[in-house]
């Protein structure tokens, strides 16, 4: 019939492509604001990459930016060979290393990093699935804890 839209209908057999579906809702927001209270007084950056990969020699960077101007830098091109990450998450503990060493009871750390992965691990508190990672979750998770006990806060962030 002329002027009547018709309903276009996929055939009976049309299953839609894995990259059409919608995605799984996370439990848990990657990145949420901080509250206004939260004043950082420490600022802990961390990436870590692979050359040539993954896996690939790696290569980590972090920095621990302190509220008065003062910044602490560190790196390792250590050349190991590991996944991508892996060396996210050793840059994450070199950082924390520094931050324990660096922050007083009543202070606040943010962590930063640009690895979504590593910020949901650590945030949920679940530990990854793949086996080569869990014990470096386990070594970032007890620092952060330690820094907990010692009176001071830590946050987590995504690095836009």
């Amino acid at each position: 019939m002329p002027g009547t839209a018709t309903k276009h209908r996929p055939p009976p057999h049309y299953r839609p492509s894995k990259h059409s579906r919608k995605p799984p809702s996370r439990s848990v927001p990657i990145s949420r604001p901080l509250p206004i209270r939260f004043r950082p007084s420490h600022v802990l950056y961390a990436d870590g990459g692979t050359k040539g990969g993954s896996p690939g020699s790696d290569g980590i960077y972090w920095a621990v930016a302190e509220s008065g101007g003062e910044t602490i830098r560190g790196s390792d091109d250590s050349g190991r060979h590991r996944w991508s990450d892996e060396a996210e998450l050793m840059a994450v503990i070199a950082g924390l290393r520094m931050l324990k060493r660096c922050c007083s009871p009543g202070e606040v750390g943010l962590i930063k990093t640009d690895c979504q992965n590593i910020i949901q691990v650590l945030r949920t508190r679940t530990p990854p699935r793949t086996p080569r990672l869990r014990p470096l979750y386990r070594e970032a998770r007890q620092l952060i804890d330690d820094l907990k006990k010692a009176g001071i806060d830590v946050a987590l962030s995504l690095i836009h």
